[in-house]
């Protein structure tokens, strides 16, 4: 049984459920709606391979969180990785078909679109997680 479904609800659930962060951005998509107002979140290009132990079958769920932003310059993108790192890194989300095992923060490549100068911030996580 895959992951990808549960993880990336319960990420949704996690980010939309925060009011801080959704002060801070116009909302967190799979599929951005045209003409959305910057700056937002999505959640997109998971990698998932086995992580079995101990007889248990489990995931490792590597997860982009990319952030857009059309802000000169960083400073807005670089408050929201922090948000995000604050709400994900080492934390919590509730799965309905899985126990998580860890989440944590792996990378961020922060990058500018050259055609329309769009902020980019592309942040990586890693979800290990077991069946229940």
């Amino acid at each position: 049984m895959t992951a990808l479904d549960d993880v990336q609800k319960a990420l949704y659930e996690k980010l939309t459920g925060d009011v801080t962060l959704m002060g801070m951005i116009s909302g967190v998509f799979d599929y951005v709606p045209d003409g959305q107002p910057f700056p937002y979140v999505t959640i997109n290009d998971f990698i998932e391979t086995p992580f079995n132990s101990f007889g248990k079958d489990g995931k490792n769920v590597l997860i982009t969180v990319q952030i857009w932003s059309n802000n000169k310059g960083f400073k807005e993108a670089f408050r929201i990785l922090s948000r995000l790192n604050g709400l994900l890194d080492d934390g919590t989300i509730t799965l309905t078909n899985h126990k998580l095992i860890s989440l944590q923060y792996e990378s961020a490549f922060p990058g500018i679109d050259e055609f329309d100068g769009i902020r980019q911030v592309p942040v990586r996580y890693r979800c290990l997680v077991q069946e229940v």
